[in-house]
């Protein structure tokens, strides 16, 4: 009986270490350096509901115009121009900031 209990002591401890050292391996978080960039936009909402955005700095566009209306979905803009929400770019430019917001 006793042989038993300390033979599962030590399994235990043993699975523990083994647990323990591996584990950091598996939770370990990649270090990536992440560079941020910026942008500047100017954003104007006319009299006749319509939004013109100008971009003056990280955008491959220079201006964009957006028609509100009630049964308009949200329009979607990110570094490029107009795009779709579930559109993932693959593009990457230096030149260019990363964003994506909607109207």
């Amino acid at each position: 009986m006793k042989s038993y209990k300390k033979y599962s002591l030590l399994q235990l401890i043993v699975l523990a270490l083994i647990m323990t050292f591996s584990a950091s391996d598996l939770f370990a978080q990649e270090n990536k350096e992440i560079q941020l960039t910026e942008f500047l936009l100017v954003v104007q909402n006319s009299d006749n509901n319509k939004i013109v955005m100008e971009c003056k700095e990280g955008c491959a566009w220079k201006t964009l115009s957006y028609n509100l209306s009630d049964n308009r979905k949200p329009q979607a803009i990110d570094e490029y121009g107009m795009t779709d929400l579930n559109k993932v770019n693959s593009q990457e430019d230096a030149d260019l900031s990363n964003f994506l917001f909607t109207v």
